[in-house]
């Protein structure tokens, strides 16, 4: 057998995949990791949102994250209720915030106002991370091992049904959202957001719901399908390629410094290496180093269409007044000529964006991405955070199950 062989043949391959073989994940498996993944990324999320600070009018926005959105809502009032004054760590974070709103409105106030959107939006991450692993596996069929290498192709076709069914999941929350106003949720004439919610949903119906969903789709599955892709790649592809050369140079190296004295074979000297803490630490790092990349990927593709859908689903709503005022307008309209609205709403869409970015004096990339800098600073450490959670958890129950998987 040839040097080159010797050091990257199949048996030094397969040596490693057979010691990091990993069963298949059940179904309620699947389920268990998309629920605790998605809760550990709200509460990332809070913890980062801590030191950065959100006008007050700017906070009832379509969204799906910013939990503590209306709170602060209730808490601030409105723009010109609130004086310019310094950050304030006890009366601006979101601990501060939710202590304020708790002495003001009492305990009621968290299961009527705080639990409502932080339930919906951790539901959606359910629904996400529970369809990704439960494709990536359909995907895989009787393929061992899947968990440990998955092929990029399979990991970005589970991302994106992941992402679909998270848009589909999270459509009524952005219809809520998007059709509400402050001055709603400040005249109290709902007794807590739940029943707000459902009064909205009614009110839009389905149509509603679902309208300026196209922009949606494209968001998330796209977003989604590069999000898992380049997690997956890069935590097992490029860490096994970092893994294989840097073991393969170290034997390279002994075998030419000491031909006398290293007498270990291969397969012992993989064995030593595995036990080796910079080994595991490298391991380590290729997770966080894939979810960074990930989470920077997904928002780069995610913000500038979310900018995008807001204005849209601001034209929604002006065609929504404006439909009402109408003599007739509080009877159903044909399916024909909803279709031609929204149609036409997709049109005014795209007049709007281009009359804003015209106006703005900048380039399509500086309009596109203004703002991103903080958003990613709130966003993608929760969302990192989120991965390597999803990664830690799918391991550690994969392991759990192997002696009950059948031989």
């Amino acid at each position: 057998m040839s040097l080159e062989n010797e050091f990257t043949g199949s048996s030094f391959e397969n040596e490693f995949e057979n010691t990091t073989a990993q069963p298949e994940l059940s179904n309620k498996g699947s389920r268990l990791i998309g629920a605790s993944t998605a809760g550990i990324r709200a509460l990332m999320y809070q913890l980062t949102t801590i030191y950065l600070r959100t006008p007050p009018a700017k906070l009832f926005r379509p969204t799906r994250i910013d939990y503590m959105a209306i709170t602060r809502l209730f808490v601030h009032g409105s723009m010109k209720q609130t004086t310019k004054r310094p950050y304030n760590f006890y009366k601006d974070s979101s601990i501060g915030v939710l202590t304020s709103a708790i002495k003001k409105f009492g305990w009621r106030f968290i299961p009527d106002t705080v639990l409502p959107p932080l339930v919906a939006n951790s539901a959606t991450g359910v629904v996400l991370y529970t369809s990704y692993l439960m494709s990536l596996q359909y995907y895989n069929g009787d393929k061992k091992n899947f968990l440990e290498d998955p092929l990029p192709i399979d990991t970005f076709r589970a991302g994106f049904v992941a992402g679909t069914f998270q848009s589909i999941a999270a459509a009524p929350i952005d219809a809520i959202y998007a059709r509400s106003s402050a001055n709603e949720l400040l005249k109290g004439q709902h007794e807590n957001l739940w029943k707000f919610g459902w009064k909205k949903l009614r009110e839009v119906g389905v149509s509603g719901v679902f309208a300026g969903y196209s922009l949606s789709f494209l968001k998330e599955s796209t977003g989604f399908a590069v999000y898992f892709c380049l997690f997956e790649t890069i935590k097992n592809q490029g860490f096994r390629f970092a893994r294989d050369s840097l073991i393969n140079f170290r034997y390279y190296k002994e075998k030419v410094m000491s031909p006398f004295n290293f007498t270990m074979t291969k397969e012992e000297y993989i064995k030593q290496c595995e036990n080796e803490k910079k080994f595991k630490f490298l391991k380590t790092s290729f997770v966080f180093l894939a979810g960074m990349t990930a989470s920077f990927s997904l928002q780069m593709i995610q913000y500038p269409l979310t900018k995008i859908q807001s204005i849209h689903l601001s034209r929604l709503e002006a065609f929504d007044i404006y439909g009402s005022a109408l003599p007739n307008g509080g009877k159903p309209q044909s399916r024909s000529r909803m279709l031609t609205i929204y149609y036409n709403t997709y049109l005014d869409t795209l007049e709007h964006v281009l009359f804003i970015q015209s106006n703005s004096k900048l380039s399509w990339y500086d309009w596109l991405y203004r703002g991103f800098r903080r958003h990613a600073l709130t966003t993608i450490p929760a969302t990192t955070i989120g991965l390597v959670v999803l990664e830690s958890l799918r391991s550690k129950l994969a392991v759990e199950i192997e002696p009950l998987a059948p031989s």
